[in-house]
């Protein structure tokens, strides 16, 4: 399926044959961001394609990345390519394509392969033929080397991501690690010291069992990506940003109050029409923040003495709450998303 390595060097530096495409895809990484690129050379014209930061590495893996620059390319000439065409993606990652020939089984960067999959079945699907092979990184391509400055071009000078928040990249494994991580910190008793951490034991008082690696377990990226927003109040609304002093003022732009997650969930007349399906799927819990969130709240029965939730030791989160409340937030824009979003 793949040519040999002196095959592909020898098509890399000989492709000039009309009706058919080279396309190169390269990763860089500087400081905390990881960038993606693509260039297409089409005779003896080598022009860029697509360059983005897309990630940060503390929730990327490389391999994400590699999947992801191969994607920009192969939906350029979904999108571009009209007449029929031979399609070829250089890569100098050999994980890259043993991930694609997995497909399903892969481990890691399974939804960025599936929009590999699904571009290639749909280019061949009129006529286009799709190779994506392997080509060594050592021998002068000049290719290669411009695919990896237009990738590292994407980084340099640059503080914040270029991609559209829709577009990032995001591993489950790496939001676990960061959940580790605010694991391990030290609780903060004083209220008016506004953290996270803090925030989050007050959501949801089991916080330090194993229910939280579980929840997020059952979630896609996307749905995990949302949640632990909303669950470490640590996101893009105006209360947060305002802490961080990233904004002028705390407050939503109902004016009726800051913007945090529970006045977007419970109390933001912008969301009024969204909110209705939420309701309905919570039915006479509503109101209940820690329910929503997939939190064990600790309250008590004041009729029966019982937690409403029943002990702590055998308690589950209701899965379809906790993804029905993600989907709103999803609905209202509000918090940032993975790279495309699948709330089932």
């Amino acid at each position: 399926m793949y040519p040999k390595p002196e095959d592909a060097v020898r098509l890399c530096r000989s492709l000039r044959f009309r009706s058919a495409y080279l396309y190169y895809a390269a990763v860089e990484t500087g400081g905390e961001q990881i960038s993606a690129a693509a260039t297409i050379k089409y005779r003896m014209t080598t022009s860029i394609v697509k360059k983005q930061a897309i990630a940060e590495t503390q929730t990327c893996l490389l391999i994400s990345a590699k999947l992801t620059a191969i994607l920009y390319a192969l939906e350029h000439a979904r999108d571009r390519l009209r007449k029929t065409a031979h399609i070829y993606v250089a890569t100098t990652n050999r994980e890259a394509l043993l991930a694609i020939e997995k497909g399903q089984k892969v481990g890691c960067g399974r939804e960025v392969v599936h929009k590999i999959t699904d571009a290639v079945l749909e280019m061949e699907s009129v006529g286009h033929r799709v190779t994506v092979f392997l080509v060594p990184c050592d021998k002068g391509i000049r290719g290669v080397a411009k695919a990896k400055q237009a990738a590292k071009s994407a980084i340099e000078n640059s503080s914040k991501l270029t991609t559209a928040l829709a577009e990032r990249v995001r591993e489950l494994s790496g939001v676990l690690r960061l959940v580790k991580a605010e694991r391990a910190k030290s609780l903060h008793v004083n209220e008016d010291d506004v953290c996270v951490k803090y925030y989050m034991w007050k959501m949801d008082k089991a916080w330090s069992g194993k229910h939280t690696l579980r929840l997020y377990s059952a979630l896609s990226s996307d749905e995990a990506s949302i949640l632990v927003q909303a669950r470490t109040e640590y996101c893009g609304l105006n209360a947060c940003l305002f802490r961080k002093k990233l904004a002028d003022s705390p407050a939503c732009e109902c004016g009726r109050g800051d913007e945090t997650v529970l006045h977007v969930l419970l109390r933001c007349e912008l969301y009024a029409e969204a909110r209705k399906a939420l309701r309905e799927a919570v039915g006479d819990r509503w109101g209940d923040a820690s329910y929503l969130l997939g939190g064990w709240s600790g309250r008590k029965d004041v009729r029966t003495g019982k937690f409403v939730d029943g002990p702590r030791e055998s308690w589950k989160p209701d899965l379809k709450v906790v993804k029905a409340f993600i989907r709103f937030l999803y609905q209202t824009g509000r918090l940032s998303r993975s790279s495309d979003m699948r709330v089932g």
